[in-house]
């Protein structure tokens, strides 16, 4: 994550692939674009582009205490941890 903010705060973009590997529950790409200003000491929270939802920013969060990423739910994702790969842009993980 401390690579995330650094890469966001240079105003670079990271597209980043989502999965639940093994159960699938989400198979997913999103651009990830800015640090939301209401990180806490173990929570930050990501505004991100979801092809799926063009409407408006959804949400990607850290909590450090668990060291897992969750995304918000979502018509077919119930919500929950995730695995996040960068696809493009500086590492994340």
């Amino acid at each position: 994550p401390s690579r995330l903010v650094a890469v966001l705060a240079r105003v670079d973009l990271s597209v980043a692939y989502l999965s639940t590997f093994p159960s699938g529950s989400i198979n997913h790409a999103i651009l990830i674009y800015a640090s939301k200003p209401v990180a806490t000491a173990t929570m930050e929270h990501y505004l991100v582009y979801d092809p799926n939802h063009p409407e408006a920013p959804r949400e990607l969060t850290w909590s450090s205490a668990d060291r897992a990423f969750a995304f918000q739910k979502d018509w077919d994702f119930v919500a929950g941890f995730v695995r996040l790969y960068r696809v493009y842009g500086k590492p994340i993980q």
